[in-house]
């Protein structure tokens, strides 16, 4: 190898390293012909105006988000799905990534990058090299710009694993002028973990099971089986039922079904009958769950009346 590929190749290391670093910074460090020929032999390439980084597809979105970094500094920062992913929040990489700004700030900009402006500054971190926005701010902004099934997941997913409060999201979103559905996600914000803990158990409440017009239902209600702690997702303490909603992330695979039937079996031992709906039920026949709930309500009621023994089992909840 020649001096002047190894020279070469050493830029294309230490943007590597970086994921992307700007023109004027290489040629100061590099010098000007080594810049070049990383250039020309395509070791490095050109990300957004001035700013260069590897031609490696499986590093794109790093990228891309630190070339965004340096493109918006000092005041920009990523934010939306971007950030989520980042503060991982949520899994999937972003196709387009968002970049908060001030006002003022005004360039030109790839489609696959959205520039969202904001009168007051908020938080900012570094997360490996990226200037992000704070975990709140990143949220209320997937609230934006995400479909509804992904941005109300990431608002619970962000309280449960604690990565943002609720006074923070409720500050962060009072940032914001255009929210669409507010609304919503303020109640949604002040339901999650005393009444919802996932996205599946916020369609039961909100589309299968309203409170309107299942106000008997207690939602997130413990029970104390042989002394351990078991969470219901719904239960109606008149027909000691509980209402299971079984998204695949925790019910999915051999373990979830052994870990479901344990705890069923659990649950009867102190005269509670589970009832389980699925992703699938719940989404495409909302009114055929509620018939096998009534159903089961009434032939419940039936039996515990019968037997004259409706205070079975009511010392485990």
């Amino acid at each position: 190898m020649t001096r002047r590929m190894a020279r070469a190749e050493a830029v294309a290391e230490h943007v590597r390293a970086g994921s992307a670093e700007k023109w004027g910074d290489l040629v100061e460090r590099f010098g000007k012909s080594a810049v070049l020929t990383a250039m020309r032999h395509r070791l490095i390439a050109p990300v957004l105006p001035g700013i260069y980084g590897v031609s490696a597809p499986e590093s794109l979105f790093h990228v891309r988000a630190r070339a965004v970094t340096l493109l918006a500094a000092p005041s920009g920062s990523v934010t939306g799905l971007a950030a989520a992913h980042l503060w991982r929040i949520v899994d999937a990489e972003p196709r387009r990534i968002s970049v908060q700004v001030p006002v003022e700030w005004r360039r030109t900009v790839p489609r696959w990058l959205r520039t969202v402006r904001v009168g007051a500054p908020a938080e900012r971190f570094r997360l490996g090299g990226i200037r992000v926005a704070s975990a709140a701010d990143a949220v209320v902004q997937v609230w934006r710009e995400a479909r509804s099934d992904v941005a109300i997941s990431t608002v619970i997913k962000a309280l449960i694993d604690q990565h943002a409060t609720k006074p923070q999201l409720l500050e962060a979103l009072a940032r914001r002028k255009r929210i669409p559905r507010r609304a919503q996600l303020e109640e949604l914000i002040a339901i999650v973990g005393t009444v919802v803990t996932s996205y599946l158990e916020y369609v039961a409440w909100k589309r299968v099971f309203p409170p309107r017009l299942f106000p008997n239902l207690k939602w997130q209600e413990p029970a104390w089986p042989g002394g351990r702690k078991r969470v219901m997702d719904a239960f109606d303490a008149e027909a000691r039922i509980d209402l299971e909603f079984d998204g695949g992330g925790t019910h999915g695979g051999v373990d979830g079904f052994e870990r479901d039937r344990e705890r069923d079996a659990d649950l009867r031992s102190i005269g509670i009958e589970p009832l389980h709906f699925t992703y699938r039920d719940l989404t495409e026949r909302p009114e055929w769950c509620r018939r096998q709930y009534l159903a089961l309500r009434a032939a419940r009621l039936r039996q515990l009346g019968a037997s004259g023994n409706g205070e079975s089992g009511r010392n485990g909840c």
